[in-house]
């Protein structure tokens, strides 16, 4: 460290003596100053220093000081030295000289800022809100924690102090902690750790964890800094990118996705451990009705309610998952025998049942269900998806509400529906459907009224294909709506040739899908053909008039308005209640065949078939019943005309120019 030694007249402005080293530090004195004057030190000195320099010198109340201050070099720069001054004794009256020790201090300033740097930038880390510090021993006790950690542990850092650093850490993750800890003190750096920190009131904070080791010289002990940084957000992302990838966002289930991926995984078990797995795929029967009568709002509701029925219906091991609309998987575990399968099966049938009550609504809904079992079935995931799937559509088409196992003839009738529906997308692109009339006669007169519009499939190997064979699957997959538009269009141009033809009387009565309720054909369809209204009967099933559709209802109420009819087809087959045919009026009851196949034989459809013709009466609504195809049934009905019959015993349903032909000999009746 290199030093000059001045002694100095503060009041007289002189230097008294000067080191040679003074000299080597200072430019030249430039003229009237010379080396003598202290005005020569004293524009050495950087000038924002040297007011504070002179100051001191000038006051006479200090004796001793210490000062630092910059003085300017022979080249130009500055060098950085510390002044120990002290006021020497002097006679009385005379200026008291001044002693003066200079060392050159700038590599001790540049070390000092250094150090000034460093510990702002660890006070900022130690301050900084969103990172967590905490310093231990290398047992792991906490010697202290910044204030963003015992935020977030919600405790004061005075709590913490003296507690092991793993009671803050959530039990599952101590072993990853101590791992990371044993690799720091063997002098491996370790990765960073994703940890759980438990709060002082039990709530979780995930942290990324980095330890390192600070090793002090003796006596001073080695301390363990941890750096904690907030990854809660983060985690937060993570976790709902999870969800969204592996659960429905409506119900909240595990999503197709996820469910594969728990299903391979019980298949690898059962196969190691030799134990059956049951693939249970569940589909709801009627809800497409739901979401075309009541909206998809009030259908996504009974979706969530139906998700919760069956996860409540379930064993606590067994998975349940939404695969999309209204389709449900199960998976089923430990389930050793087919009849604990059909238990589960039964309570997820009986609670699927239950009235679903949703804004004044009361929806009625059943489920069918397919089963599939591994080994037997399938070995592989989809193999087992697919069997499950086949026996769904078994029990639907068996009548729904029931559950089936899979078995090897299911196959031929899945493909069977397949080739039916791939039948009708080229029928409805070859406009291969043809619409035959079965004529409506009125008793006592047995004239035509009118005809029920009656739809066929024109297939290219098979002829003429009745409804019977593909509605189902028309209404399953949706082709319904546009088959029943074209149906309506028909219909309605028909309809007008048939009131230029026989007069205003005469009426094709036509039936309406529930399927096709809430499809924008069917409103645009009434504003199209309003005018052939007057000359058609509307026709729909008890499910349709019992669902009360405030939509449904408001288009049916249209039609009336509008001069058309609408008839409650295959009456006395569902659950009407009366009460709905007083607030809700209809113009026709028609009775279902299954009723007319006993008439004439003296059981009680006889009385069945009397009491409806009482009640239409009341309801000034008229009748016709279908399927009359003998004299004995057309004996007991004529004596309680005045009726409308239909049925082979007066007609097969005819081609339109067959009907022109019948009607033509029968005539019709008077308007």
């Amino acid at each position: 460290m290199h030093e000059a030694v001045v002694l100095m007249d503060a009041l007289h402005g002189r230097i008294e003596y000067a080191s040679r080293r003074l000299g080597e530090w200072l430019p030249p004195p430039q003229p009237p100053a010379d080396a003598g004057t202290l005005a020569w030190l004293l524009e050495s000195i950087h000038p924002e220093e040297q007011g504070r320099v002179q100051a001191r010198w000038h006051d006479e109340r200090s004796d001793h000081w210490t000062q630092r201050y910059r003085l300017r070099t022979p080249d130009g720069g500055w060098r950085c030295v510390q002044e120990r001054a002290a006021r020497l004794p002097a006679d009385e009256g005379a200026a008291r000289p001044i002693a003066v020790s200079l060392l050159d201090v700038t590599e001790l300033m540049v070390l000092e800022r250094r150090e000034q740097v460093a510990h702002s930038r660890l006070q900022a880390a130690w301050d900084n809100p969103s990172v967590g510090m905490v310093v231990c021993s290398p047992d792991g006790t906490v010697m202290e924690s910044n204030p963003a950690l015992a935020q977030r542990l919600g405790c004061p850092a005075e709590d913490m102090r003296g507690t092991p650093w793993q009671q803050w850490i959530h039990p599952d993750d101590r072993d990853t902690l101590q791992h990371q800890w044993r690799a720091m003190l063997g002098s491996r750096q370790p990765a960073a750790q994703e940890q759980r920190l438990l709060a002082r009131d039990g709530t979780l904070r995930w942290a990324r964890q980095h330890v390192s080791l600070a090793r002090h010289p003796a006596p001073l002990d080695d301390v363990v800094v941890v750096l904690l940084e907030n990854i809660d957000e983060a985690k937060a992302r993570e976790q709902t990118i999870f969800r969204q990838a592996n659960y429905d966002a409506l119900t909240g289930l595990p999503n197709r996705a996820l469910y594969r991926d728990r299903l391979e995984q019980a298949l690898l078990r059962a196969q190691r451990e030799l134990r059956a797995v049951y693939v249970m795929f569940i589909d709801l029967d009627g809800f497409k009705e739901v979401n075309d009568i009541h909206g998809h709002e009030l259908g996504d509701e009974v979706l969530v309610e139906t998700a919760g029925r069956i996860r409540r219906a379930l064993r606590a091991n067994d998975t349940v998952a939404r695969f999309g609309g209204d389709e449900f998987v199960v998976m089923l575990e430990a389930a050793d025998l087919p009849l604990v399968v059909e238990r589960v099966a039964d309570n997820i049938l009986q609670a699927l049942r239950q009235p679903y009550t949703l804004h004044g609504n009361v929806l009625r809904l059943s489920a069918s269900i397919g089963v599939a079992a591994y080994p037997s079935d399938g070995e592989t995931s989809e193999e087992l998806l697919r069997m499950a799937d086949t026996a769904m559509y078994a029990a639907k088409n068996g009548g729904r509400d029931r559950m089936r196992f899979y078995s090897p003839q299911m196959e031929s009738r899945a493909r069977h529906l397949a080739e039916i529906k791939t039948g009708l997308e080229q029928a409805l692109a070859d406009s291969a459907f043809e619409l035959l009339f079965q004529p409506v006669v009125s008793l006592p007169e047995q004239r035509v009224r009118g005809a029920e519009v009656l739809l066929r499939w024109r297939h290219p190997t098979r002829g003429l294909v009745s409804p019977v064979e593909f509605i189902a699957v028309a209404e399953a997959s949706g082709q319904i709506r546009r088959i029943g538009a074209w149906v309506l269009r028909e219909s309605a141009r028909l309809a007008l040739q048939a009131a230029q033809r026989w007069g205003p009387g005469f009426r094709l009565a036509v039936n309406v899908s529930g399927a096709q309720f809430g499809d924008s054909t069917l409103r645009d369809w009434l504003e199209e053909h309003r005018a052939a209204l007057p000359h058609l009967t509307i026709e729909v099933t008890e499910s349709v008039w019992m669902a009360d559709s405030p939509s449904t209802l408001a288009w049916l109420q249209r039609v009336r308005e509008g001069g058309g009819r609408v008839a409650l087809d295959d009456f006395g087959t569902g659950y009407s209640s009366l009460a709905y045919l007083l607030r809700t009026p209809v113009d026709v009851l028609k009775v279902d065949k299954r009723f007319t196949d006993h008439v004439g034989t003296g059981g009680p459809s006889e009385r069945i078939v009397a009491a409806v013709l009482e009640l239409a009466a009341a309801l000034q609504a008229r009748v016709v019943v279908e399927g009359v195809e003998s004299a004995a049934q057309l004996e007991f009905l004529a004596p309680r005309a005045p009726l409308d019959v239909q049925g082979f015993q007066f007609a097969r349903p005819l081609p339109w120019d067959g009907l022109v032909d019948y009607v033509g000999r029968t005539g019709v009746v008077a308007a």
